[in-house]
């Protein structure tokens, strides 16, 4: 297992925490914070949910894909 931090935006606030590897294509963000900014950001609780039952990923074609038990739950482009 590999621990890393991570920190990015939701769009609205930023958010910060750890991820961890377990392999290739095994990766989980266990523990990250968040700011408490009031935004109009309808998506923003959902995107954090996922992210939290995120538990593996792959790269093709400059695009990161994360999934969890269900499947494929976002993509993103590199930008």
């Amino acid at each position: 297992m590999t621990s890393s931090n991570f920190s990015g935006s939701t769009g609205c606030n930023a958010i910060k925490g750890n991820l961890q590897s377990h392999g290739a294509g095994k990766l989980q963000f266990p523990n990250f914070s968040s700011e408490t900014k009031k935004c109009d950001a309808k998506k923003e609780g959902e995107f954090l949910q996922l992210l939290r039952t995120t538990s593996g990923y792959s790269i093709e074609n400059n695009k990161l894909y994360l999934s969890n038990q269900f499947g494929l739950t976002m993509s993103f482009k590199k930008g």
